[in-house]
């Protein structure tokens, strides 16, 4: 969120971490060193001239820091479980100005909460990484007009992807899209392994872009091509079990909600269902999240309410009437 006051608090202020952007790989111990401006799409086209690749984020532009400070869920990757798992030391400055290394032998406890909650503690100069064989992956996205039939069969689909434990990775979106001026329902579908996965909906679609290749080929095209950046943007997530009616009276209600804000400049808004199976939930053993995921004993699913728009001056009534959404 690039405005001012978006990600501050109270007399709080922001670190601009921008040029602190390198990517140091060695090939020879598996490992690379990010600097936290760098961007993930930058990542991607230098790990994959070498034959290397660590689980980060699906869209281009996301930066570095921010995914894997907020633990990240990976685009693909052959260990399941947060983005964050791969780190295996972070450079942080703390409130007092020191210089640390914090990793499972030193500051273990600092290493532990970082790996979620990293933006609480210091200022993380850099991220040490495993990295993994780069590999073909295949990644499409389809964009289906929002009817009664199409979100009556896209949502049972979605509840069976959830519930598989393979390399299939899903995120659906349901919502206003300024690109299109309507009212439409986005899957976005990966398998890590590069074989192509059936479309969700007989129903055809207005576009579907499918691709095998490098991560930054897929991340460039389709997945680029069809999410793009929003100007202003505000976020209400919340992690629940797979409820098909649930989500169902979420568009309704959302309907409702956005109906006197679908006519301002660059308005859209989303709901998003990003899938968080058991096998992902084991993956994140290490993590401070680690015993809330589990507790429920069931495949899970992360709800993303997104709402976009451009001008400054509708700034309180977007984010109230995303924040009314969740709070229902």
């Amino acid at each position: 969120m690039a405005w001012a006051e978006a990600s501050n608090t109270g007399d709080g202020f922001v670190f601009d971490l921008r040029d602190m952007n390198t990517i140091d790989i060695s090939v020879e111990h598996q490992t690379v060193s990010l600097g936290p401006g760098s961007t993930w799409i930058s990542v991607y086209k230098a790990m994959d001239a070498r034959n290397l690749t660590v689980p980060g984020a699906r869209m281009s532009d996301v930066g570095v820091g921010g995914f894997l400070a907020g633990g990240g869920y990976p685009f693909t990757s052959k260990t399941p479980g947060f983005g964050a798992n791969s780190v295996f030391n972070y450079e942080v400055v703390l409130s007092d100005g020191a210089i640390v290394e914090a990793n499972a032998d030193s500051h273990s406890d600092l290493f532990w909460a970082l790996k979620l909650a990293g933006t609480n503690y210091g200022i993380i100069t850099r991220f040490d990484m495993n990295a993994d064989a780069s590999t073909e992956i295949w990644g499409a996205v389809g964009l289906y007009p929002s009817t009664e039939q199409t979100r009556t069969e896209i949502f049972p689909a979605y509840e069976e992807y959830s519930h598989r434990n393979d390399n299939t990775d899903l995120f659906i979106s349901v919502g206003h899209l300024k690109s299109m001026g309507k009212n439409m329902v986005m899957t976005c579908v990966v398998n890590s392994a590069g074989r192509p996965v059936k479309p969700m909906s007989p129903v055809e679609p207005v576009i579907y872009n499918e691709k095998i290749g490098h991560r930054n080929e897929v991340i460039q095209d389709p997945i680029d091509s069809l999410l793009q950046t929003p100007s202003r943007t505000a976020w209400f997530t919340l992690t629940i079990k797979v409820n098909i009616k649930l989500f169902l009276d979420f568009g309704k209600i959302a309907a409702d909600v956005f109906a006197p804000l679908e006519n301002a400049p660059g308005f859209s808004t989303i709901l998003g269902l990003q899938a968080f199976p058991r096998r992902f939930i084991e993956g994140n053993s290490g993590s401070p999240v680690y015993k809330t995921m589990k507790e429920s004993g069931e495949d899970l699913t992360l709800v993303l309410i997104m709402t976009n728009w451009e001008d400054p001056a509708d700034d309180k009534r977007m984010k109230d009437a995303t924040n009314r959404l969740g709070d229902w």
